[in-house]
């Protein structure tokens, strides 16, 4: 009889895409933060907007 794989030998290949990751081709800048813990992060600087976000420069008025 043959052995059952893994459950980590079962997964499947992870898609090219990632939910809520802009596109490549949008990412302008790409910033490394290591935090005091050892952790590391990446800051995505893209040139991709949210419909809550001003169309155009930056907001007028008073900074809150």
């Amino acid at each position: 009889m043959a052995k059952r794989k893994s459950r980590k030998a079962r997964r499947r290949a992870p898609p090219a895409t990632r939910a809520g990751m802009p596109a490549q081709d949008s990412v302008r800048e790409i910033i490394t933060k290591v935090a005091p813990t050892g952790m590391k992060f990446r800051i995505l600087r893209t040139t991709e907007r949210d419909t809550y976000e001003a169309r155009s420069g930056p907001r007028k008025g008073k900074p809150v």
